[in-house]
Parts: C-alpha cells; structure tokens; sequence
C-alpha cells in the first residue's frame, strides 16, 4: 500500500520510497501526516492505493478535503 497526492491526474508519492505491508499501516501513516501538515491535507486530495502487480494498482481510499471515500 502507498499513500499518494493527486495532483493534475498524476498520483505522486506523500513519502518517496515507502510502501506498507497492511492498509492499517498506510493509513495510519497518513493520518499521523495529516495531523503534521494540516492545511495541505485539508486543501489537497490524497488517495492509499494498493499495487497488483509491479506498474499496477488500485485505488482504495480517497480523501478530499478531509472526507474520506472507501472504494472497496
């Protein structure tokens, strides 16, 4: 799982070369990050997505404003 920025279409990474093992841990990175830039998180559009494969992945949750959207 990583947490990313959405920015003009693309998904950038929050941390460059992170990736957790459980959503539980992406998640609560995230919001710990949340809670360390507050007005970016509440301004931007952030997403955890889940890698398939090696160039594949899916989007799990996304956040908007602080409001959260769980897609599974």
């Amino acid at each position: 799982y990583v947490a990313v920025k959405v920015s003009g279409g693309q998904l950038l990474k929050v941390y460059k070369d992170k990736k957790f093992k459980t959503y539980d841990e992406c998640y609560d990175s995230l919001e710990k990050w949340a809670f360390n830039y507050p007005k970016s998180y509440r301004e931007g559009q952030y997403a955890i997505v889940e890698y398939t494969s090696s160039y594949e992945c899916r989007i799990i949750t996304i956040f908007t404003n602080t409001i959260e959207t769980n897609l599974s």
